[in-house]
């Protein structure tokens, strides 16, 4: 009923990576850095007395939420320099992440506003405009607050506790273990119950699943952090049983009845109630129905993937003549090296193939010297005459980056993209005649001619780009 789940780059490994195989060992960590955000929490408090000791609850409060950043520079220190993890196993993909992120944010604010309409539908709450309003400036402040303090929660348990633990684990055991995690971080809030631990770990499976499903942190971090400031800062609403919030709105939620109580949550705020058990389970039935974002996928594949596959992939791409390549048997895969299968992302696949075609049209072209070899991602082109040529040789890439004294990587040059493989392909044709002069960002070249053309250029004489002289 539901499609499976797929991994992503954000569950894959990377080279010299190293992380705990036990399980308890990685629990352990995600405690001591609460205690961390403990200890910084309780020493800002200590601060704030001494420096105002008539500071008001919005004070106070705003000093915990901004504190969370020590549980962000924890989560950060510790996966990036002991276990030499990358920002993508975090969860922090550029590509989509604006509007991940604003998608994250309207969906924060209506899931939270949907659980208060059940309330207000049921007789459970009155929502009325509180008197005197807010300072805009107040609730800029909370705003900032809550966006840190809902992409620490997020960064602990699910860019840290479930991938580390996705790499023993199975999904579902990551997906409920940090969930479980979060519920227990809440246990002393004031007012919690059981229901309240419920809601809270069904919120954090909620969100679990969802990076899962999108392969990123951004549209999870956006919804906990505005679920949070919609209750607080909009509807004047108890957040997970922490008061002092200041809001346009305030909400009475009586408790008159039992049943009241247990649809509006009483003193812990909406997340102790049934209405926003309700709420998430949708949530999280409908994520469960959306497939994995395709261009986070990571597939194993051959290095070597066969012609149908790349002519398949060529096509896709919409390079007619590198798909023309691989079926008019141009692509001697005969003659390419064969590794052991590698996982690539779908983009990945599709770089790859246009690099193989590259490399075919290179070898095929009278009047490149030197010798091109291909081993499934690089294409080095070893010049003639070692130590008379600058540089000696090229390594080329339409988007790998790996750049030195004796490399140039054109990075990020998708197929689709304008001009493409073929732009790329006469550059360097250009580029290979004696005397001229390849100038190169990493995002691609900029300038290829005579060298008394771009001597006579003084705008191409810049730090941030990589000159390469041909003789």
């Amino acid at each position: 009923m539901f499609p499976a789940f797929q991994k992503t780059r954000m569950l894959t490994p990377v080279p010299g990576e190293r992380h705990t195989d036990s399980t308890v060992r990685v629990f352990l960590f995600c405690f001591a850095v609460f205690g961390v955000f403990g200890l910084g929490q309780a020493l800002a408090s200590v601060a704030l007395q001494l420096i105002a000791p008539d500071a008001g609850a919005a004070v106070s409060m705003l000093v915990s939420l901004f504190s969370t950043m020590f549980t962000v520079a924890g989560v950060l220190v510790w996966c990036l320099c002991f276990e030499r993890r990358t920002m993508t196993t975090l969860g922090f993909i550029r590509r989509g992440a604006v509007l991940d992120y604003l998608v994250g944010v309207v969906l924060g604010v209506l899931l939270i506003g949907a659980s208060l309409g059940a309330c207000v539908a049921t007789g459970a709450a009155t929502v009325t405009v509180a008197d005197p309003a807010p300072s805009w400036g107040m609730l800029a402040l909370f705003l900032v607050g809550f966006l840190i303090q809902g992409l620490s929660e997020e960064m602990l348990c699910r860019s840290h506790l479930m991938v580390s633990l996705s790499r023993k684990r199975p999904l579902w055991f990551c997906a409920v273990g940090n969930a479980l995690f979060f519920s227990l971080l809440h246990i002393a809030n004031p007012g919690v119950t059981v229901i309240a631990l419920l809601n809270i770990f069904l919120f954090g499976l909620f969100a679990s699943i969802l990076i899962l499903r999108r392969g990123s942190i951004w549209m999870a971090a956006a919804i906990h952090s505005l679920w949070n400031f919609a209750q607080g800062n909009l509807f004047g609403i108890p957040v997970s049983g922490l008061t002092g919030t200041p809001s346009p709105l305030r909400t009475e939620m009586p408790a008159e009845t039992t049943l009241q109580a247990l649809i509006n949550g009483g003193s812990f705020g909406l997340e102790g109630g049934l209405a926003v058990t309700v709420v998430l389970a949708v949530a999280i039935f409908v994520v469960l129905l959306v497939p994995t974002k395709k261009s986070e996928v990571v597939v194993d594949v051959a290095t070597d993937t066969g012609a149908d596959t790349d002519s398949q992939a060529a096509e896709t791409s919409g390079d007619t003549t590198a798909a023309e390549c691989m079926q008019d048997g141009t692509d001697a895969d005969s003659s390419l090296p064969t590794e052991e299968p590698v996982q690539i992302s779908a983009r990945e696949q599709e770089i790859l193939t246009a690099n193989k075609w590259l490399y075919h049209k290179l070898i095929a072209t009278p009047g490149l010297e030197g010798e091109f070899t291909f081993d499934g991602h690089f294409i080095r082109w070893d010049r003639p005459s070692p130590g008379v040529v600058d540089p000696p040789y090229l390594i080329i890439s339409l988007h790998h980056c790996k750049l030195g004294n004796d490399y140039m990587a054109i990075t990020d040059w998708h197929p689709e993209d304008e001009g493409g493989v073929e732009e790329l392909y006469a550059f360097l044709c250009e580029a290979g005649r004696p005397g001229h002069v390849l100038v190169a960002r990493k995002t691609g070249p900029v300038f290829v001619g005579p060298r008394d053309v771009y001597e006579a250029d003084e705008s191409l004489k810049n730090r941030m780009m990589i000159t390469y002289f041909f003789g």
